[in-house]
């Protein structure tokens, strides 16, 4: 976004966050021009179409103590001893995750430095749903368990209307997000916490 603001500096741009129905709905009014979210929330909208930007990859993150740590084939039945935080606003491939196990939310909340305290200070475990270059710097603070679920492949994503012309804005953007994430050109993530 930085880059797209310093090339197209007379050019508005405004972010918003909130559940899906709500931006799905401001897009189809016309008052949003495009979205970035979950290919799996858009997947519910025939009317919007997608270009997919990197696919995003599971794992369980507990602390660097935890009782797993070392055990090998982690399985949803080994999880199940152990608290769950789960966001409250998640995709649905996180928010299935207690109909898929025996997993049982403790804990519910948005608050990341929360989610951190919890598991810094239980033996609880937090799913996450992110991209490769976030799961690789959570490494550095927290464990990963991976392959204890199968969860749908989801992928981050641009959402158009089908059948809305584009904004030159909204085409320009586009390209660079798409370009940025297909070369691997992400702009550092710093820790949340």
């Amino acid at each position: 976004m930085a880059a797209f603001a310093k090339q197209y500096a007379g050019v508005a741009l405004e972010t918003v966050t909130g559940m899906p129905q709500t931006v799905c709905n401001r897009l189809f009014r016309g008052e949003l021009d495009m979205l970035i979210g979950l290919s799996s929330y858009f997947d519910q909208w025939p009317e919007i179409e997608t270009e997919e930007l990197t696919e995003l990859q599971f794992a369980f993150m507990v602390r660097q103590k935890h009782p797993l740590v070392g055990k090998n084939n982690i399985t949803a039945k080994d999880l199940s001893g152990f608290p769950l935080v789960l966001p409250e606003s998640a995709d649905p491939g996180i928010t299935n995750i207690a109909a898929i196990t025996s997993l049982k939310p403790h804990y519910v909340t948005d608050e990341f430095s929360l989610v951190v305290s919890l598991l810094n200070n239980t033996d609880a475990v937090y799913p996450l749903h992110t991209s490769q270059q976030v799961i690789d710097l959570m490494s550095e603070d927290f464990h990963m368990i991976r392959g204890a679920i199968n969860v749908r492949e989801t992928h981050i994503a641009v959402g158009f209307m089908k059948h809305r012309i584009k904004t030159t804005a909204a085409k320009v953007f586009t390209d660079m997000v798409v370009t940025k994430f297909k070369n691997g050109q992400l702009e550092k993530i710093e820790r949340l916490y």
